[in-house]
């Protein structure tokens, strides 16, 4: 009888899925954070003054949003690709390695 427990394999190489799932989790994470930290406006801007800052980051915004909307697809479709493994072995960890290296 099964309670929704499923049995390690015998190789202490493999890594259950949750496992891999947190570690990209946090890389995807700790990545989108990096971002808007380029997106940088002095504090107490108003007016015109904060007109002007925005425009002068415009490009910057663009780049964090096009970044933002990359990255989240990327994870959207590691998640779809792990959805029916239970364990990763270590090739299939490393490829994921080098996954939240790009």
């Amino acid at each position: 009888m099964s309670h929704g427990h499923v049995t390690a394999p015998a190789e202490h190489t493999h890594l259950p899925k949750r496992r891999v799932l947190a570690l990209t989790d946090g890389a995807v994470a700790i990545a989108m954070t990096l971002l808007v930290l380029v997106v940088d406006l002095p504090d107490g801007l108003r007016g015109q003054a904060l007109e002007d800052a925005l425009d002068a980051v415009r490009g910057q915004v663009g780049t964090f949003l096009l970044n933002a909307v990359l990255i989240a697809l990327f994870w959207r479709a590691h998640h779809a690709v792990l959805r029916d493994a239970e364990w990763n072995d270590g090739s299939l960890f490393s490829c994921n390695v080098a996954f939240l290296a790009r």
